[in-house]
């Protein structure tokens, strides 16, 4: 089987990327409207990999960079949540910001959101 460079698959094995440093962030928000997760790094898009997040009350969520959205708005009961993941960067991420952006959860009421999230940084 050959190189897939679209997906990072190869022989049916996940192609290892190098020089990418997987990071990792809590979720910790409970303001309503932007809770920036992480911050803009010089040069760099933030690409998340996975995430879990878990809201203490009924709450609708949503992802965004900068000021743009990436998702729309996901309504989360209270006590649930959202998971999801990539096996690993050389599948790509799940989404990820512009070139000096943050990584904000915009929440739509003040409730206590909580988690956690894996991403890397990429050149610009």
């Amino acid at each position: 089987m050959s190189a897939d460079p679209k997906n990072g698959i190869e022989g049916g094995y996940v192609r290892q990327v190098p020089d990418v440093v997987l990071l990792y962030a809590a979720v910790s928000a409970s303001g309503s409207g932007a809770n920036i997760l992480v911050a803009a790094v010089a040069a760099r898009r933030i690409c998340v990999c996975n995430y879990l997040i878990v809201a203490a009350g009924a709450v609708g969520v949503k992802w965004v960079r900068g000021s743009t959205d990436i998702s729309g708005v996901m309504q989360v009961a209270a006590t649930g949540g959202v998971a999801t993941t990539v096996a690993s960067p050389g599948l790509g991420p799940l989404f990820k910001t512009g070139v000096n952006e943050d990584l904000v959860l915009n929440l739509s009421a003040a409730v206590s959101v909580g988690g956690h999230l894996s991403y890397y940084l990429e050149v610009a």
